[in-house]
């Protein structure tokens, strides 16, 4: 890999042009809109007979599902790009809110197919998974199917998503406005610097215990001095998940977060048996990382600390170049990949106050879909 000056922030002008107040972007979300109300009208008028027809029909609007939800995750990650880069952005808080609103109709849309698929009867289905253009997708149907089963009718999941909007995503919208406003002041060196909740994180990899003990005790004051607000937006949002499940029925916690995962709760349960038969290896590495450090017991803020106090620096490009090259050791493929991101500024990496504790290069999601790994 060339040895090139890449920049730290990401360039989401390549994908639409504009930023917040794009044009394209415009144009691009009433085509998803557009492309919804058409897939929202086909599955009101899919036939559950198993008829050639109405199983041609029902290939038509899985393909016609699948591309809507591409386009959907496309738009839904650009917002998401834009709102990291810049919280203050008032007309990204206006698409946030459009998000909202399309997310609930696309899961209302889903909803009404998979009560549709709930409706076949047996010996129609039969018929349905035995068609050969149906056989890739069978398993997602047969899912569909079963989740239909644990749903109230398809008149009130619509309401369930309508209220979400303004209920169960609003309350996490607005955890995440909160957080992209909190800064920490930490005393160093130089001075008092201030940093977003991300920086001040990061900064617990320092190599000197007593500063990162000094960031671990201010960000522990920075969202005690939330602790309310966060109290009240967790509670509603719980609230509004076991109000949901009580309507639906659903006795266990962890009904949806199994059936999304697709995992039986046996599963999860030999999963941590393992972790706790286990533990001592992690124990073990734990008590002896606290020996490096010459300390009787690890602190939090210990748990990620280098455990030397003399810690190696590389420039983004330096890092740039030791990510591909260690990539290209075992996978060609992945390494071209991301030297292609680092290229075509996929990364935003700058060290600045962004809205999250970590900034993830979302953009990933948006250009995936051109790139076989």
């Amino acid at each position: 890999m060339e040895q090139l000056n890449h920049k730290q922030t990401w360039d989401l002008e390549v994908i639409f042009p504009g930023g917040s107040k794009s044009t394209e972007f415009r144009t691009y979300l009433q085509t998803v809109e557009h492309e919804m109300n058409k897939l929202d009208s086909n599955v009101l008028q899919f036939d559950t007979k198993a008829t050639t027809e109405n199983m041609e029909a029902l290939l038509h609007v899985c393909e016609q599902l699948e591309r809507t939800m591409k386009m959907m995750r496309e738009a839904f990650a650009f917002i998401s790009c834009l709102h990291a880069q810049d919280t203050n952005d008032k007309h990204v808080q206006s698409l946030l809110g459009e998000r909202s609103q399309l997310n609930a109709k696309f899961s209302g849309i889903q909803s009404k197919l998979k009560q549709k698929l709930g409706e076949i009867t047996e010996s129609d289905w039969n018929i349905f998974e035995r068609y050969a253009s149906l056989q890739e997708i069978k398993f997602v149907l047969q899912e569909y199917r079963e989740q239909a089963q644990k749903m109230l009718p398809v008149e009130q999941e619509a309401i369930i998503n309508d209220l979400a909007k303004d209920g169960y995503h609003a309350w996490g919208q607005m955890y995440d406005v909160i957080v992209g406003k909190m800064e920490v002041a930490l005393e160093e060196e130089n001075g008092v610097h201030h940093y977003s909740i991300g920086q001040a994180t990061n900064k617990l990899t320092h190599p000197e215990r007593n500063f990162r003990k000094h960031v671990f005790t201010k960000l522990s004051e920075a969202w005690k001095s939330q602790a309310e607000l966060f109290s009240q937006t967790l509670n509603h949002l719980a609230g509004f998940r076991l109000e949901m499940y009580k309507h639906r029925g659903w006795n266990d916690v962890l009904m949806e977060p199994l059936m999304i995962n697709r995992m039986k709760q046996e599963t999860l349960q030999a999963m941590w048996s393992t972790i706790t038969k286990h533990k001592d290896h992690f124990v073990r590495y734990l008590n002896k990382k606290a020996e490096l450090l010459g300390v009787d017991k690890l602190g939090i803020y210990d748990v990620t600390a280098p455990v030397s106090k003399t810690v190696q620096t590389y420039t983004y490009n330096e890092g740039a170049h030791f990510i591909v090259e260690q990539f290209r050791k075992f996978s060609p493929q992945m390494a071209d990949f991301a030297e292609m991101a680092f290229e075509k500024r996929w990364i935003e990496a700058e060290d600045r106050q962004v809205n999250a504790l970590v900034v993830f290069a979302q953009v990933f999601h948006i250009v995936s879909k051109h790139v076989f790994l």
